[in-house]
């Protein structure tokens, strides 16, 4: 042990992102308007994930390219609960609206 050993900080390991998978109350959800799969809803470090299960970007299904805004995809980011659902069942409801059907 070296004389200024004692000094040191202590490197302490980072926490892990906190993540617990979600079961939203019956029909809070609406389902995806392009494949009909049941939206999710995951608690992932601090944040709320909502949306399509099998929604990837560029996907043959849903057709949301990359660069395009957060509002077209099938996929959000919230900082609480109520938003997410919000959110989510706002971007249902105007693809919907705009594709003509539901």
């Amino acid at each position: 042990m070296g004389l200024f050993d004692r000094f040191k900080k202590k490197e302490t390991p980072k926490p892990k992102p906190e993540r617990k998978s979600v079961s939203p109350r019956e029909g809070e959800l609406q389902p995806c308007p392009v494949c009909g799969a049941k939206a999710i809803m995951d608690y992932i470090g601090g944040n709320w994930v909502v949306g399509c299960p099998d929604f990837t970007v560029f996907d043959k299904v849903h057709k949301v390219g990359e660069k395009a805004p957060a509002s077209e995809r099938f996929r959000f980011v919230c900082t609480n609960e109520d938003e997410a659902v919000k959110t989510w069942n706002e971007r249902v409801d105007r693809w919907c609206r705009e594709k003509g059907s539901k």
